[in-house]
């Protein structure tokens, strides 16, 4: 007896890793789920036997404390072995550690394509929390029911006059439009974008993070924080995801106005383009509003992450079939879910197969237009720019600024991800050339 004392008070004490923080989270899964909110910003979804232990660890506790405190406020004994097991996770994820002692670093996620490719980069805050919060107050009226309604119908009704007017097919005159103005107002529309996101969030008490700038690819855009979001109930969430493309359609009137007061065909491009980029970012497969939305609604976090579950254990099941496994792989997450949930996933997981190879073939005409349209329009305007230089035309050298603005943009882009991609292979050849 004495020795089993002595080992016991040898145990060192855990604690939850300060700044951590514990809610519930509503998602669809058929039992209660929670969340860990790391002061780092990550975050991990966690069930309810987890939620109930780590509350346990309101003070520091040994193993041995915590598993009697663990079933005295549940009612449910857990098996030391298991509770070791669960606490060296625990602080492998930087989650708990022992009193005195540095918390383990998280280990580092591999670098994934989709998110080098697809992600921002470069980000810099441009205004604090605190900041923009007047912003958010300002523009949280939106965002009223009386608001909403008079705002929907009359952003409905100009549709109807724009479109009348640019008939079927569309019939503008294009060398008339400014495509620099149309890249400008297009990221002036992205800044009103990011604020209806706050807004919402405003709307619904919910604290947000700072407004701030990145590169997405090598164009400019913003960007905002609303991870407090996700303690907010799914509906609430899913206005939340809304709220950007909400109120970037009342700039619609706003470009009617322009249209009318000016004649300028590049307003009613404007329009189109704003409805094309709203329909654009419905879609899911990439972290748009889309992705968001569809999460939110469907109660499940992780799209990406679940889909490659799901695939890798249809891939494990068709190995067990055909005698490569010993035992068939162990269920998914979609075991938790309601019937109409796992029937919108499973669609999900089928589209996102078909749709990548599909978007990967769409770009061969894309590079194919590069070096036969836009080639020979950059040696045609190089030449009208080292003529407009010669005579001292700066009118006709600034004219040059039209024609190849998308064309630049266009091509800067193509190589900017061409290069990540080199890059992203070399390290990881680089990095199997080491481990082998």
């Amino acid at each position: 007896m004495t020795n089993v004392a002595t080992h016991e008070l040898s145990l060192p004490e855990l604690q939850l890793i300060p700044g951590i923080q514990l809610a519930e989270f509503d998602s669809s899964s058929l039992s209660k789920t929670y969340r860990v909110e790391m002061g780092d910003g990550r975050h991990f979804q966690i069930n309810e036997k987890l939620y109930w232990l780590l509350n346990c660890l309101d003070i520091p506790r040994t193993l041995a404390d915590l598993r009697e405190t663990y079933a005295q406020n549940t009612g449910q004994a857990i098996e030391m072995d298991q509770l070791t097991e669960i606490s060296d996770h625990l602080q492998s994820k930087g989650i708990i550690s022992p009193v005195g002692v540095e918390p383990v670093a998280p280990s580092q996620e591999p670098e994934d394509m989709s998110a080098i490719l697809l992600g921002l980069a470069c980000r810099r805050p441009l205004l604090s929390a605190n900041a923009v919060a007047p912003i958010a107050k300002v523009f949280s009226v939106f965002f009223t029911k009386p608001v909403a309604f008079v705002g929907l119908t009359i952003i409905a009704i100009v549709h109807i006059l724009a479109y009348w007017e640019l008939g079927y097919p569309f019939n503008i005159f294009m060398e008339g439009v400014s495509w620099p103005k149309v890249y400008i107002l297009g990221l002036f529309g992205i800044l009103i974008h990011e604020i209806g996101h706050l807004a919402a969030c405003h709307r619904f008490g919910c604290n947000h993070g700072p407004l701030g700038v990145a590169l997405y690819f090598l164009n400019p855009v913003f960007y905002v924080d609303v991870t407090d979001a996700w303690r907010l109930k799914r509906w609430q969430r899913v206005i939340i995801d809304m709220g950007g493309l909400y109120l970037e359609l009342f700039l619609i009137p706003v470009f009617w106005a322009l249209y009318l007061w000016t004649s300028d065909p590049t307003y009613l491009v404007l329009i189109v383009i704003s409805d094309v980029w709203a329909l654009g970012n419905f879609e899911p497969f990439m972290k748009l509003d889309g992705y968001w939305l569809l999460s939110d609604m469907t109660g499940v976090a992780n799209l990406h992450k679940r889909t490659i579950e799901k695939v890798q254990e249809l891939w494990q099941h068709f190995r067990w079939l055909n005698g490569q496994r010993d035992e068939p792989p162990a269920p998914s997450a979609f075991s938790q879910w309601p019937p109409i949930v796992r029937r919108t996933i499973w669609t999900y997981v089928i589209v996102s197969l078909a749709i990548w190879p599909v978007l990967l073939v769409a770009l061969v005409p894309m590079i194919y237009m590069a070096f036969t349209v836009y080639l020979p329009m950059w040696h045609d305007s190089a030449l009208v720019a080292l003529n407009a230089i010669s005579t001292f035309d700066l009118s006709l050298l600034g004219g040059q600024i039209e024609p190849l603005f998308i064309p630049l943009m266009s091509a800067a882009n193509m190589i900017f991800v061409m290069g990540l991609t080199i890059r992203l292979f070399w390290k990881r050849w680089r990095g199997s050339k080491v481990e082998g």
